[in-house]
């Protein structure tokens, strides 16, 4: 997607987050669940030469867990944490991105994996 199109930065933020505004669900709240983890993820939409990207991560095969997967930045959501400021904080950590370079277009429900996760995905 060319970047031109919006106007600049400001522009394709806006118009990502109008549009991801549009399909949003209503927001729901998962039961709570002792034991249940949760976690952020966020999808990280880059202008690079013009043009607008998707960022995957590649994981190291050193980490503890998802040995050499590709992934969206992400992980556990601290107590206290909101969704949005965990993937944040996960994006700063693992890419290097200052959090003032990152701007939140919407985030999505959680949503509960079989594997015993709540998740949330942050555009």
């Amino acid at each position: 997607m060319a970047l031109g199109a919006f106007a600049g930065k400001a522009g394709f933020i806006g118009a990502v987050a109008g549009r991801l505004a549009t399909l949003a669900p209503a927001r729901r709240a998962l039961p709570t669940v002792a034991g249940v983890k949760r976690a952020a993820v966020l999808c990280p939409l880059v202008a690079r030469h013009g043009e607008v990207h998707v960022l995957f991560t590649l994981r190291s095969g050193q980490v503890g867990t998802h040995k050499n997967q590709v992934s969206f930045p992400g992980g556990h959501m601290d107590a206290g944490e909101s969704a949005a400021q965990a993937a944040v904080r996960e994006c700063v950590e693992e890419l290097g991105a200052a959090g003032s370079a990152v701007a939140l277009g919407a985030y999505h429900d959680a949503i509960a994996s079989t594997f015993g996760v709540e998740g949330h995905a942050c555009v």
